[in-house]
């Protein structure tokens, strides 16, 4: 059986009301799984000059 620790991130991109999502899954099965899930394509931008 496969287990998994999934934590995810919501953030805005600074300055704006972009909202970018980010999943980080870590497997619970004594293997060093790790993996990463976002979607390609809405990737984080350059926000500007602060």
């Amino acid at each position: 059986m496969n287990r998994w620790l999934v934590v995810e991130w919501q953030v805005y991109l600074y300055g704006t009301n972009s909202l970018k999502v980010f999943q980080q899954w870590i497997g619970l099965n004594g293997t060093e799984d790790i993996s990463y899930a976002y979607d390609p394509g809405n990737l984080s931008g350059d926000p500007g000059a602060a």
